[in-house]
């Protein structure tokens, strides 16, 4: 156990810009951006309040966030702040791929590379303790990240929100803070961060494969034979089914971030089918996403990358 949590600290050491930087700039800009939003708000309200030049009546900013907090029916103004606090965890969870695809093609170069991979080699450190570390680092440690960034970005966007309630006279807590069912909204964020990630996995195991063997340039080592797979195929065969499986593979793991908003949305008179391009039906769940045979399928297919970056990587001569 103790050695697992060393090499767990080793991957975020190396990787402190993508683990610790990146997520900390993220929710500092869009919360930025928020406080920017709201201080105009508050603004608009103040200079409104005291009428126009001209002697004509003025309707409040104020008053118009209580107009609208009265015309709106409850159960949709619930609905818009749950959609509203999982909008702003989608950007975390994009980037989040971004970071675990280039984290997957470089983690196993980069000690080649530096040829660090020889200390660690006369170390008593199994490789497979170290692949299991890059391992339990892409698909645990990197969603967990950028998941409290998010909770920590929804969080200030409930105390700005707090904020302007109160220069508008609003309730907070019954308009924000209890609609927002925080503690069930984050943990169905973590599910969908997990489970969007999971889709990625064979792609991501591909990656693993070609950086414990590249020498150089793996990211064009790793996409170059899947583009010329392709480009044979459409010679070949007239299909395109290498690059299309390749895209559905992205595409559910946006729909699987975006799918608790599209539940709010649906519940609201909207249909789920419509919202996800007819991919799932309205009895689509985190849970149930994770029973089709598609997303085993690239679970099984990372395994076996796995394996043989392990193997590989083991029997490797580096000398």
């Amino acid at each position: 156990m103790n050695t697992m949590v060393s090499l767990l600290k080793r991957e975020h050491w190396e990787h402190q810009v993508a683990f610790r930087y990146l997520p900390l700039v993220l929710a500092g800009l869009m919360l930025l951006v928020m406080l920017l939003a709201s201080v105009s708000a508050v603004q608009v309200n103040a200079q409104w309040g005291h009428g126009s030049d001209s002697g004509m009546e003025a309707t409040s900013f104020s008053d118009m966030l209580r107009g609208m907090e009265a015309a709106v029916p409850t159960e949709t103004r619930n609905a818009g702040v749950r959609s509203g606090l999982l909008s702003l965890a989608v950007p975390f969870g994009i980037v989040m791929g971004f970071v675990s695809i280039f984290y997957f093609i470089s983690c196993l170069y980069d000690e080649r590379k530096d040829r660090s991979i020889l200390f660690w080699k006369s170390m008593p450190v199994s490789d497979m303790a170290v692949v299991g570390a890059k391992i339990l680092t892409g698909f645990l440690v990197i969603p967990l990240i950028f998941w409290v960034a998010a909770l920590v970005t929804q969080l200030g966007g409930l105390i700005i929100g707090t904020g302007v309630a109160i220069s508008a006279g609003i309730p907070a807590w019954s308009t924000l803070w209890a609609p927002s069912q925080l503690p069930l909204l984050a943990f169905t964020e973590l599910g969908a961060f997990y489970i969007a990630l999971l889709w990625l996995a064979p792609i991501l195991g591909w990656f693993l494969l070609v950086s414990v063997y590249i020498n150089r340039a793996p990211l064009l080592a790793a996409i170059v034979p899947v583009l010329l797979a392709a480009i044979l195929e459409g010679w070949i065969w007239h299909s395109s089914e290498l690059l299309n499986w390749v895209g559905e593979r992205f595409s559910a793991a946006v729909m699987t971030l975006s799918l608790p908003i599209a539940r709010i949305a649906a519940g609201q008179g909207a249909e789920l089918q419509a919202l996800t391009d007819g991919n799932w039906s309205a009895d689509t769940t985190l849970i149930s996403i994770m029973a089709e045979p598609q997303f085993w399928l690239g679970i099984g297919i990372f395994a076996l990358c796995a394996i043989g970056a392990w193997y590989m990587r083991r029997y490797r001569d580096e000398s």
